[in-house]
């Protein structure tokens, strides 16, 4: 769900809340504002090593290598859920 009034909520979480005065975004909308202005155009294979054996540590990292060919940058997502 992306708006919820305050106080009026059947759900949680959404990512923008509103009342009659003001809009609050949330923490998880600057992340999702974020992965899309930096999405690039160009993906890069990787892959991660990690020294702990544990499989549900391994299972809940993840990552993402893009380019922007258009500014040259290279982003790196690294995600730990």
């Amino acid at each position: 769900p992306l708006l919820a009034k305050e106080r009026r909520t059947q759900w949680n979480p959404d990512l923008i809340y509103f009342n009659n005065r003001e809009v609050k975004p949330t923490t998880g909308y600057y992340v999702q504002k974020l992965y899309g202005q930096h999405a690039g155009d160009h993906y890069i294979p990787s892959q991660i090593s990690l020294d702990n054996q544990d499989s549900r540590v391994k299972l809940r990292v993840g990552s993402s290598i893009v380019r922007d060919s258009k500014t040259g940058d290279v982003i790196v997502k690294l995600v730990n859920m």
